[in-house]
Parts: C-alpha cells; sequence; structure tokens
C-alpha cells in the first residue's frame, strides 16, 4: 500500500467480500473492543499478574483497531488521509503550539474541575486490583464517582502531578484527628514506572506535620513495596485492625483484607509515648 487511501479502499472491499457487518453502531462496538484489547497487551508491559509482552500480539490488535476505525470512516464515505492533512497540516497549522516536552511538571491542588479527571485516573490504575484482591473488594468502575465525591467532602484533598498540560497522577490527603493519611495514590497506567508517584509522595511528605499513615490492600504487593521503598513500614496485624477502625471509615471486610503502613514519624511518636 503506498497510502492511506488505498489502505481504506482494500478494507472496503475485504470486508464486502468477507460479509463482516456494515451497521456503524457495530463498527464501533468492535472498535471499542479491539481499543481495549490493545489497552490489555499494553498492560502486559507492567504488570506482573500477566503473561509476558509481545510486541507481535500488540501489533495484531492495533491493526485489527485499525481495521475497525477504516471501516467506520468508509461508512460515511469520509477520506481519512484527507482529514489527517487538514486536521495536522491546514488547522492545527494555523495554532500557535507550546511544546509540552518544555513544560516543566508541576504539583498543584486539584480543583472541582478536575474531578472527573481524577475519578478517571483511579479507576484507569485501579484496573491493576482486578484478579488479584479478593473478588467480593472489586467494583466496576472500582470507585464510583459519587464515592470519590464523598471522599472529599470527608476532608480527602487530592493533588495532582500535571505534565504538559494534563494530569497523569493523583494522590489523596486526608487529616484525621492527629494523623495525616495518605489516600488513593495512582497514575495512570500508561505514565507508571516514571517516578510519578514518587514525586507525589515527596510532595505531602515535605508538608506534612502529623505521623502518616498509608492504608492499602494485603495483596497489592507492589503498593507495599512502594511505601516501603520510601521509609514506611509495615504494623502488625493487631495494630492494623486498631488503626483502621480509628482512623478509616471502611467495612469490616476491607479491615480484615488490608494493611496499614506508617512513616517513621508514627514510631517516633509511638516510642516517646512509652
Amino acid at each position: 500500500m503506498s497510502d492511506l487511501r488505498q489502505l481504506q479502499s482494500l478494507v472496503a472491499k475485504v470486508r464486502q467480500a468477507r460479509g463482516f457487518t456494515m451497521d456503524p453502531v457495530r463498527i464501533f462496538a468492535l472498535l471499542s473492543e479491539e481499543i481495549g484489547e490493545v489497552a490489555g497487551e499494553l498492560k502486559r508491559t507492567w504488570s506482573p499478574n500477566y503473561d509476558a509482552f509481545s510486541k507481535e500480539d500488540l501489533q495484531s490488535e492495533i491493526a485489527d483497531a485499525l481495521v475497525c476505525l477504516l471501516a467506520l470512516a468508509n461508512q460515511f464515505e469520509i477520506d481519512l488521509e484527507q482529514a489527517l492533512i487538514d486536521k495536522l497540516v491546514v488547522r492545527d497549522g494555523q495554532r500557535e503550539w507550546k511544546s509540552a516536552a518544555g513544560s516543566a511538571p508541576t504539583i498543584r491542588l486539584c480543583e472541582a474541575n478536575d474531578l472527573p479527571t481524577v475519578h478517571a485516573i483511579i479507576n484507569d490504575a485501579a484496573q491493576a486490583y482486578k484478579g488479584v484482591i479478593p473478588e467480593d473488594r472489586w467494583h466496576d468502575p472500582y470507585m464510583p464517582l459519587e464515592e470519590l465525591q464523598q471522599e472529599i467532602t470527608q476532608g480527602v484533598e487530592f493533588w495532582g502531578y500535571e505534565e504538559g498540560g494534563e494530569l497523569i497522577g493523583v494522590i489523596g490527603l486526608q487529616q484525621v484527628q492527629d494523623v495525616s493519611l495518605i489516600r488513593h495514590a495512582y497514575v495512570r497506567t500508561a505514565r507508571q514506572r516514571r517516578g510519578v508517584g514518587t514525586r507525589l509522595l515527596t510532595h505531602l511528605r515535605k508538608q506534612a506535620t502529623r505521623p502518616m499513615l498509608a492504608g492499602t490492600w494485603a495483596d497489592a504487593v507492589w503498593a507495599i513495596r512502594f511505601y516501603q521503598k520510601h521509609g514506611f513500614r509495615l504494623v502488625s496485624p493487631e495494630e492494623k485492625d486498631r488503626l483502621l477502625r480509628k482512623y478509616w471509615s471502611i467495612p469490616p471486610r476491607q479491615v480484615e483484607t488490608s494493611v496499614v503502613l506508617a512513616d517513621e514519624r508514627c514510631y517516633r511518636a509511638e516510642h516517646d509515648s512509652r
């Protein structure tokens, strides 16, 4: 194939010859499914809970998604090659662009209009829990929007890591009695393993004036290792139960299946109180 128009024409001929659906709604449904398959293959590049990453498998899924996209364009007689030229050369060429690479990453307090993005980041990153935490603790979505709004109402303050004008990671801080709780620390799946979580946690720790506690699932070993790498230590099962009941508002089953990690100030305060 020498250009996009020829590729688009080939897709139309092959799909028609094989009797594939021409219904735009069905094609869109197939496209959505294929995009999910691409995401699944990408997840293999970082998650220890999946088989090894295969470039060939990713290539195949991207090709399937592209076929669906071209088929959708065919149904509405859209010339994709011309559409891309119009967008990238004509319309975008008339805009002033700021280089994302030249924009220094920032950590800022999230605002009300960031709520949909914060919600999306949490549920994207939380997919790592699926099949790992107890089945009765998994929900889809992992955190409904109403629950997130309730957490904010109860005092969880979210900080976001912004890069190139895009929010890619969040971490929550909640002041409860005499401690600071780290809540809902998540980074977009595609942006993980780049130090974003470390920068967010470091930012909170510099601000903290109280002992800090972090809770996570007992089966989320990667999250436990993350906090341990930054000086947090697992508390005993008995102390964990006491802390979760004192500082968190979670159901008994979640208490049973969670762990708590404490920073050095917690241990210092405990030692000083003896």
